[in-house]
């Protein structure tokens, strides 16, 4: 499993270790963390997070330690490097055992629904895969029809195997968000039908569009870190 230096910078922040993010990459390569030898320098090129002092990679900031990795660096006021490795190692095996979930969902020919309540794990917000024409073909269970005006249209959509006409309407009259649909890496975009954040990810099928996957926002902002797991997915 790949991270992005924007989705460890939410897993400390969520920990309650206060980070500053100073990223300006932040693509989905991370492979790991790795711990270099006595003497060896940091390695600005790698695809390996590091370890170092917050202070030398602040340029004398008030951090004490701070993860790199090319670029971008994500810095600790008062985590110390054994915690901060802590934190990092079971964040990557957080995710690892998540995508292992969703190869053996793959491997085993499970249905749609049960990959979007594996992705909800990670997400933890209303979502949804839905076709081309607006058939919705999973959507998370256990929330109120509150979440969104038309959540309970979508909820039918899934159980009757029909189209959402006005879903179709709402959209088609919007010629700016038509364009999310030729999008080939996921997004955060105000939706005129959802009236709100979505998070959007279209998936390709031999050049070919074949369904979306939304998330919505539902009073909990999102973060880049979202994109990238999205990605992932």
């Amino acid at each position: 499993m790949k991270l992005s230096m924007w989705t460890l910078y939410d897993w400390l922040e969520k920990k309650g270790f206060r980070p500053t993010a100073a990223i300006s990459d932040g693509k989905p390569h991370i492979e790991g963390l790795r711990f270099p030898q006595n003497g060896q320098e940091y390695d600005p090129t790698g695809d390996f997070a590091q370890i170092v002092s917050g202070r030398a990679a602040s340029g004398g900031g008030s951090f004490q330690t701070a993860l790199v990795c090319g670029v971008d660096m994500v810095l600790l006021p008062s985590a110390d490097a054994q915690q901060l490795c802590n934190e990092v190692l079971e964040a990557f095996s957080f995710f690892d055992r998540w995508e292992r979930r969703l190869l053996m969902a793959l491997l085993e020919g499970r249905s749609l629904q049960d990959l979007l309540d594996i992705a909800h794990q990670v997400f933890q917000r209303p979502m949804f895969i839905k076709s081309d024409s607006s058939w919705v073909f999973a959507i998370t269970g256990g929330y109120d029809i509150s979440v969104h005006p038309d959540w309970a249209r979508l909820e039918d959509s899934a159980v009757t195997k029909q189209s959402d006409f006005n879903a179709v309407k709402a959209v088609s009259l919007d010629p700016e968000f038509q364009m999310t649909f030729l999008q080939h890496y996921p997004a955060i975009l105000m939706s005129p039908f959802y009236q709100g954040n979505v998070l959007h990810a279209n998936v390709w099928l031999e050049d070919r569009r074949v369904c979306e996957i939304v998330a919505v926002e539902n009073g909990r902002p999102f973060v880049q870190g979202d994109v990238h797991l999205m990605y992932q997915f």
